[in-house]
């Protein structure tokens, strides 16, 4: 799971009628809201923060402003399922079909007994922020975060019981092999390790110690075996259930923040740059035969030894149903940022962003088309002075201007050391 500090708000399409600009753009990430929707990227654009495969076909993604995603048709549709809060969740844990558990910030810990359909809001301290939750069967569960945050229930999530935990340490993973047996993975290359289900912890020896690097995420595939992973590539292996680590090479200086296995030998591994690793032989070596097209995965789960989903910045979901090897997108439309929108009628509106990036829509803001703006400024701001004269103005002075509705788009500029952040027309001649 993803947990340090992230990017800035994304701006993203949103509609009633028809489009709301940046100056707006907070509200975007208040999805339970209605009528506004989504309308790009698909199936939304808030950061996703961990994800789990409840079969092969029902799999579940949570993330920023209390995002819930559900999909039962083995990824290759997801729907925004309402979650009743707008705060982060960063955590995710199903016990069966219908019983699951997101956990995030301000204590929070959303548990649904109907399969999602809705979900009940519990605060444990509003001063915590929570990081993972792991269930070894229908009752008995634990939740981390920070700071030093260790909470354990024993009656299906009705109730929490706060357990000691290290102080000003931030736990970021979480994972039970036993119901007595479990680890905890956080800050300044931390592992904590209980098994007498949580009611003494002590520290095991990371080697990274001295590094200061964070573990983000940790899985056992047997009581003996098993893998956490962090800052700058490191992963490291048990085989004595977390009394030694030792550091096995990822071939990679990235952040890893997502582990999970399908089996006792194939793993796969996730972080920054949209990086996958993948084991064969499990977890002592590990290669790297894919990247996806994201700034960062946060989160990736296993039905089975082959179908497997990944999550991260934006909105992305991947899929892989050849057990990591190759990930297809499952999300559309652009993820570039964007600045400002105008419409001149009910259904033509034209946005513009970062990057030069500029897109049209002809049906109130149903779809949207990208146009070729011939620059890579960032724009930052448009108006437009009638149907077809419009014009687009960017940080470093340039000036975009179209007399045939967006079809085509001609470069000018001010001179000398001007940033541009606003346009408007008053009349079919007059601009400021």
């Amino acid at each position: 799971m993803r947990a340090n500090a992230v990017p800035g708000l994304r701006y993203a399409f949103v509609r009633i009628i028809g489009f709301v600009s940046a100056a707006t753009a907070a509200l975007t990430h208040v999805l339970a809201q209605q009528p506004w929707h989504w309308q790009n990227p698909l199936p939304q654009g808030n950061h996703l923060r961990a994800v789990y495969a409840v079969d092969a076909n029902v799999m579940y993604a949570v993330g920023d402003a209390g995002t819930i995603l559900k999909t039962t048709d083995g990824g290759i549709t997801w729907l925004i399922k309402p979650s009743g809060t707008t705060l982060n969740l960063r955590g995710l844990w199903f016990t069966d079909a219908n019983r699951g558990f997101a956990v995030g910030d301000t204590g929070t810990i959303l548990r649904t007994t109907d399969a999602g359909t809705t979900w009940l809001r519990q605060i444990l301290d509003s001063s915590v922020a929570l990081y993972a939750i792991s269930f070894t069967d229908a009752n008995t569960g634990t939740a981390v975060g920070f700071p030093g945050a260790i909470y354990r229930t024993t009656d299906g999530g009705s109730n929490w019981a706060v357990q000691y935990g290290p102080p000003g340490i931030y736990l970021y993973g979480v994972f039970f092999a036993t119901k007595d047996t479990g680890i905890v993975v956080g800050s300044s290359g931390s592992i904590y390790r209980t098994t007498n289900g949580g009611k003494d912890w002590t520290r095991r020896y990371s080697g990274i110690e001295t590094t200061g690097r964070r573990l983000y995420g940790v899985w056992f595939t047997s009581a003996s075996t098993g893998t956490c992973v962090g800052e700058n590539g490191t992963i490291l292996r048990t085989t004595d259930g977390g009394t030694v680590w030792t550091s096995r090479s990822s071939g990679t200086s990235y952040h890893v923040y997502g582990v999970t296995f399908s089996d006792a030998t194939n793993g796969v591994a996730v972080g920054d740059a949209g990086i996958v690793l993948r084991t064969t032989d499990g977890g002592t070596n590990w290669t790297t035969p894919a990247s996806c097209a994201a700034s960062w995965l946060s989160g990736v789960s296993f039905a089975g030894a082959t179908v497997g989903t990944a999550v991260g910045s934006y909105g992305v979901v991947f899929q892989t149903s050849d057990g990591g090897s190759t990930w297809t997108s499952r999300t559309s439309g652009t993820r570039s940022s964007f600045r400002g929108v105008c419409f001149t009628g009910a259904a033509t509106g034209t946005a513009v962003g970062l990057n030069g990036s500029i897109f049209q829509t002809g049906d109130g803001g149903g779809t949207w088309v990208a146009q070729a703006s011939g620059t890579t400024d960032d724009l930052q701001a448009i108006s437009f002075a009638d149907a077809d004269t419009g014009v687009a103005v960017s940080l470093v002075g340039s000036i975009l201007r179209t007399t045939n509705s967006g079809a085509t788009w001609t470069r000018q500029s001010m001179g000398g050391n001007v940033s541009l952040s606003g346009v408007s027309f008053g009349s079919h001649t007059t601009g400021v």
